[in-house]
């Protein structure tokens, strides 16, 4: 599993636990044990309640749109990328910027590095 892949599923294993469905479920569902699928669950839940239900754009990870959110005040859309690209410092220094967002965010501003 690519590391955007792992973002997003560890996206939705919090939005099933917050959601009510039982950690035993979403570990057998995932193929992780119950202990490591409570940890991805409470880990990420910062990301369901940031998100808040808005729509992340094809090809960029929830993890990344938060981060572009928290560094920029925007939450992206494809209309944002030259803003996004052009900020790529200032979003690499945002509290939760990191090399693997920043690699999220390449992906979205450039498919055809996927």
């Amino acid at each position: 599993m690519q590391k955007f892949e792992k973002s997003e599923r560890d996206y939705v294993m919090a939005v099933l636990k917050l959601a009510g469905e039982p950690i035993s479920l979403i570990a057998s569902r995932f193929g992780v044990s119950v202990q490591h699928a409570g940890n991805i669950a409470r880990e990420n839940a910062w990301m369901v309640e940031t998100r808040a239900g808005r729509a992340v754009p094809s090809g960029l990870t929830t993890r990344a749109a938060v981060v572009i959110e928290q560094a920029l005040g925007i939450w992206p859309s494809d209309a944002d990328k030259d803003i996004v690209e052009s900020s790529a410092m200032t979003i690499l220094l945002a509290e939760k910027g990191r090399r693997v967002v920043m690699a999220d965010i390449g992906r979205w501003l450039d498919p055809e590095a996927r």
